[in-house]
């Protein structure tokens, strides 16, 4: 199964080729691209088809901005809540159809780079399938008699909080301007800007520092499972490519200008803090999907049945939708000498322990559960196979690297993770696909 993703781009009829030059970057980042005219009776069918639709360019003069700026709502209306986020790209900052920035997803303006164009589409891919994987678990929960609340029938989210890291002259105008947008605390380092993030939740952070000062609090952040999808956006101007790329491939968010873009800085953090919001929301639906019916006891992961179930729905929507799914197994390896050595309860207690790692260090669309004994399963749904097994080697690292401490006992322990990882294959069942990741641990 192909995991490359299906970027559809949509220009005006008569335009010509689109003057964004991003074709090899974006195929050299997964996206298989594909231009369409506006026009094209098949738009409707192909933006179906598709992972992503990039529209280009709203600044364009006369009638070209209104096909485009048409042919958003068109796409709106037609895929009516579907999967694939729209994308608009303004290339002179200045999308001449102001609506169209109310039908499309992100409307990116420059001064942008190609990089900040990937992330934008991955972030909101995430978002979308975020959105789809609750959709699966509020069914396969009904089959267990169970109604999980829609996201949004969570009550509103608070008053948004804004971390401003860094002591620059321009402090004074990121605190003015982003006030609007929600509370703002300030942070004159990254040690204290660490510190504040421990203790207390925020929405977004915007790090105004220099280029290498950034570039090692954003990876100070990112090491941190807790800040994983927080977003960090870097007011920086005049930056190489080589330089934006490296900070991204860091885990900044965004990159944006300050000086004469102060409304496209606004618009993009209200962006931003909506999808952290939408992410808390989701991800408190999914907490509240592990109930005593679907749950190991053990463990308060999913249980066996609830993953083969759970699974069955995935199978078939990966299959139908041709998109890259893989299950990762990790097993304690070690279990049975602790069993041995310290007795049962101190097995139980690890099991315990590597459950609540494994809660806290998966995304929330990931499905989490336990096997049976030291076995457990995540299965990593719309993740390309080079992301999965990044996924999955982290997982196992941090694991390996943690020392277990056991109550009541002055002894600590440290496991042996065994892992594998198997691709989803057409035709195959969950259940298959489960014990092939399983037998390649225990053959280990």
């Amino acid at each position: 199964m192909s995991s490359a993703k299906r970027l559809l781009f949509v220009a005006p009829d008569g335009a010509g080729p689109h003057p964004l030059d991003f074709d090899d970057h974006l195929r050299a980042s997964g996206f298989d691209l594909r231009q369409i005219d506006d026009s094209n009776p098949d738009l409707s069918k192909e933006a179906r088809l598709a992972d992503a639709i990039l529209l280009g360019d709203l600044s364009q003069p006369g009638p070209f901005a209104f096909e485009l700026a048409n042919a958003a709502r068109s796409l709106r209306s037609a895929l009516h809540g579907g999967r694939q986020p729209i994308i608009a790209v303004a290339t002179d900052g200045d999308a001449s159809d102001g609506d169209a920035r109310q039908i499309v997803d992100d409307v990116i303006e420059p001064p942008f780079d190609i990089s900040q164009l990937v992330s934008r589409i991955a972030a909101l891919q995430r978002l979308s399938t975020m959105r789809e994987e609750l959709g699966r678990r509020r069914a396969t929960a009904a089959d267990y008699g169970l109604d999980l609340p829609e996201p949004d029938g969570q009550g509103e989210a608070g008053t948004p909080s804004i971390l401003i890291v860094g002591s620059g002259p321009r402090f004074g105008r990121l605190e003015t301007l982003v006030s609007s947008a929600g509370t703002v605390v300030g942070s004159l380092s990254s040690e204290s800007a660490i510190d504040y993030l421990l203790y207390h939740p925020f929405d977004l952070v915007i790090v105004d520092m220099p280029d290498a000062e950034a570039a090692n609090f954003v990876a100070d952040m990112r090491r941190n499972p807790r800040f994983h999808d927080l977003p960090v956006v870097m007011v920086a101007d005049g930056l190489e490519t080589e330089e934006i790329t490296a900070l991204y491939a860091l885990g900044l968010t965004d990159m944006l200008a300050l000086n004469g873009h102060e409304t496209a800085f606004l618009n993009r953090a209200a962006t931003l803090i909506g999808e952290h919001q939408l992410r808390e929301k989701l991800r408190a639906s999914y907490r509240a999907a592990r109930h005593l019916a679907t749950s190991d006891a053990l463990t308060g992961l999913y249980s066996r049945g609830f993953l083969l179930d759970h699974l069955t729905r995935m199978v078939g929507d990966a299959e139908r939708h041709h998109e890259p799914l893989a299950v990762a197994a990790f097993r304690i390896g070690n279990l049975g000498d602790v069993n041995t050595d310290l007795g049962y309860p101190a097995g139980d207690r690890i099991i315990r322990q590597v459950g609540d790692m494994l809660i806290n260090l998966v995304r929330g669309e990931d499905l989490t559960a336990r096997w049976g004994g030291g076995t457990f399963i995540v299965v990593l749904t719309a993740t390309r196979p080079e992301d999965a097994v990044t996924a999955m080697r982290r997982l196992s690292a941090i694991i390996e690297a943690t020392t277990f401490s056991l109550d009541g006992l002055e002894q600590t322990v440290k496991i042996d993770m065994r892992q594998a990882l198997v691709e989803f294959t057409p035709g195959e069942s969950a259940e298959h696909l489960v014990r092939r990741a399983i037998l390649i641990t225990e053959e280990g």
